[in-house]
Protein backbone atom coordinates (compact mmCIF):
# COMPACT_ATOMS: atom_id res chain seq x y z
CA UNK A 1 0.00 0.00 0.00
CA UNK A 2 2.98 2.34 0.58
CA UNK A 3 3.79 2.11 -3.06
CA UNK A 4 0.13 2.39 -4.27
CA UNK A 5 -0.50 5.37 -2.47
CA UNK A 6 3.42 6.63 -3.67
CA UNK A 7 2.46 6.15 -6.97
CA UNK A 8 -1.36 7.05 -6.88
CA UNK A 9 -1.91 9.74 -4.97
CA UNK A 10 -0.64 12.48 -7.26
CA UNK A 11 -3.73 10.94 -9.69
CA UNK A 12 -6.30 11.92 -7.62
CA UNK A 13 -7.06 8.21 -6.97
CA UNK A 14 -6.28 8.31 -3.16
CA UNK A 15 -7.43 10.06 -0.17
CA UNK A 16 -6.10 10.65 3.39
CA UNK A 17 -8.09 11.83 5.56
CA UNK A 18 -7.12 12.68 9.29
CA UNK A 19 -9.56 14.01 11.47
CA UNK A 20 -8.65 15.46 14.84
CA UNK A 21 -10.56 16.61 18.14
CA UNK A 22 -8.37 19.68 18.89
CA UNK A 23 -4.94 19.26 18.58
CA UNK A 24 -5.45 15.18 19.21
CA UNK A 25 -5.89 13.21 15.99
CA UNK A 26 -9.28 11.57 16.19
CA UNK A 27 -9.41 9.38 13.02
CA UNK A 28 -7.44 8.52 10.11
CA UNK A 29 -9.02 7.22 6.98
CA UNK A 30 -7.93 5.88 3.76
CA UNK A 31 -9.78 5.51 0.81
CA UNK A 32 -9.79 5.35 -2.95
CA UNK A 33 -11.47 7.37 -5.36
CA UNK A 34 -12.95 6.33 -8.51
CA UNK A 35 -15.27 7.84 -11.09
CA UNK A 36 -16.57 10.17 -8.71
CA UNK A 37 -17.17 7.70 -5.81
CA UNK A 38 -15.33 6.88 -2.21
CA UNK A 39 -14.19 3.95 -1.51
CA UNK A 40 -13.37 3.58 2.27
CA UNK A 41 -10.35 0.65 2.72
CA UNK A 42 -8.50 1.22 6.16
CA UNK A 43 -8.64 3.26 9.31
CA UNK A 44 -7.18 4.46 12.68
CA UNK A 45 -8.71 5.71 15.28
CA UNK A 46 -7.44 7.21 18.36
CA UNK A 47 -9.95 5.74 21.12
CA UNK A 48 -10.40 7.62 24.17
CA UNK A 49 -11.38 5.51 27.67
CA UNK A 50 -14.91 3.50 27.41
CA UNK A 51 -14.92 4.64 23.41
CA UNK A 52 -17.19 7.58 24.34
CA UNK A 53 -15.68 10.02 22.16
CA UNK A 54 -16.90 7.58 19.08
CA UNK A 55 -14.30 8.09 16.80
CA UNK A 56 -14.83 5.71 13.99
CA UNK A 57 -18.42 6.97 13.82
CA UNK A 58 -17.23 10.80 14.22
CA UNK A 59 -14.38 10.55 11.33
CA UNK A 60 -16.80 8.70 8.73
CA UNK A 61 -19.69 11.13 9.29
CA UNK A 62 -16.91 14.02 8.62
CA UNK A 63 -15.45 12.26 5.54
CA UNK A 64 -18.83 11.98 4.03
CA UNK A 65 -19.81 15.70 4.73
CA UNK A 66 -16.27 16.44 3.34
CA UNK A 67 -16.56 14.34 0.15
CA UNK A 68 -20.11 15.70 -0.53
CA UNK A 69 -18.85 18.99 -0.39
CA UNK A 70 -16.50 17.92 -2.91
CA UNK A 71 -18.88 17.05 -4.93
CA UNK A 72 -18.28 13.17 -4.82
CA UNK A 73 -21.46 10.79 -5.97
CA UNK A 74 -21.23 8.58 -2.76
CA UNK A 75 -19.00 7.18 0.26
CA UNK A 76 -18.88 3.57 -0.08
CA UNK A 77 -17.75 1.65 2.90
CA UNK A 78 -17.40 -1.37 0.94
CA UNK A 79 -18.36 -5.20 2.35
CA UNK A 80 -19.10 -6.73 5.96
CA UNK A 81 -21.48 -5.54 8.55
CA UNK A 82 -20.96 -3.19 11.11
CA UNK A 83 -23.06 -0.45 13.26
CA UNK A 84 -21.11 2.24 12.24
CA UNK A 85 -21.60 1.22 8.32
CA UNK A 86 -25.53 1.03 9.04
CA UNK A 87 -26.21 3.82 10.98
CA UNK A 88 -24.29 6.30 8.23
CA UNK A 89 -25.58 4.63 4.97
CA UNK A 90 -28.54 5.65 3.21
CA UNK A 91 -28.96 2.57 1.58
CA UNK A 92 -27.27 -0.54 0.18
CA UNK A 93 -26.74 -2.99 -2.27
CA UNK A 94 -25.94 -7.12 -2.19
CA UNK A 95 -22.61 -8.26 -2.65
CA UNK A 96 -22.09 -11.21 -4.87
CA UNK A 97 -19.17 -13.46 -4.82
CA UNK A 98 -18.29 -15.48 -7.42
CA UNK A 99 -15.35 -18.21 -7.84
CA UNK A 100 -14.25 -19.61 -11.21
CA UNK A 101 -12.45 -23.07 -11.33
CA UNK A 102 -10.87 -24.59 -14.49
CA UNK A 103 -11.71 -28.12 -14.85
CA UNK A 104 -13.88 -31.02 -13.85
CA UNK A 105 -11.42 -33.04 -11.23
CA UNK A 106 -10.86 -30.04 -9.37
CA UNK A 107 -14.34 -28.79 -8.93
CA UNK A 108 -14.64 -32.58 -7.65
CA UNK A 109 -11.78 -32.39 -5.28
CA UNK A 110 -12.89 -29.08 -3.48
CA UNK A 111 -16.45 -30.29 -3.25
CA UNK A 112 -15.44 -33.44 -1.66
CA UNK A 113 -13.50 -30.93 0.68
CA UNK A 114 -16.21 -28.87 1.08
CA UNK A 115 -18.57 -31.63 2.07
CA UNK A 116 -15.84 -33.00 4.47
CA UNK A 117 -15.57 -29.42 6.17
CA UNK A 118 -19.51 -29.56 6.28
CA UNK A 119 -19.32 -32.76 8.16
CA UNK A 120 -16.70 -31.96 10.16
CA UNK A 121 -18.37 -28.48 11.29
CA UNK A 122 -21.81 -30.54 12.47
CA UNK A 123 -20.40 -33.12 14.25
CA UNK A 124 -20.34 -31.16 17.68
CA UNK A 125 -24.06 -30.96 17.49
CA UNK A 126 -24.41 -34.97 16.50
CA UNK A 127 -22.36 -35.55 19.66
CA UNK A 128 -24.18 -33.48 21.79
CA UNK A 129 -27.54 -35.23 20.19
CA UNK A 130 -25.82 -38.77 20.84
CA UNK A 131 -25.09 -37.36 24.46
CA UNK A 132 -28.52 -36.12 25.17
CA UNK A 133 -29.99 -39.44 24.25
CA UNK A 134 -27.16 -41.54 26.47
CA UNK A 135 -28.37 -39.36 29.49
CA UNK A 136 -31.87 -39.69 29.02
CA UNK A 137 -31.60 -43.85 28.44
CA UNK A 138 -28.56 -44.20 30.09
CA UNK A 139 -25.98 -45.85 28.03
CA UNK A 140 -26.47 -49.75 27.54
Amino acid sequence: HERLIRERFANGEIQLLQINAGANPLGILYCFLYQGNVLFYQSGFGYGEGNAQRPGLVSHYLAILHNASRGFNSYDFLAGEAQYKSSLATHSAPMLWMRLIRGPIRLRFEQFVLAARNKVKSMPAVLARLKLVRDRFGSR
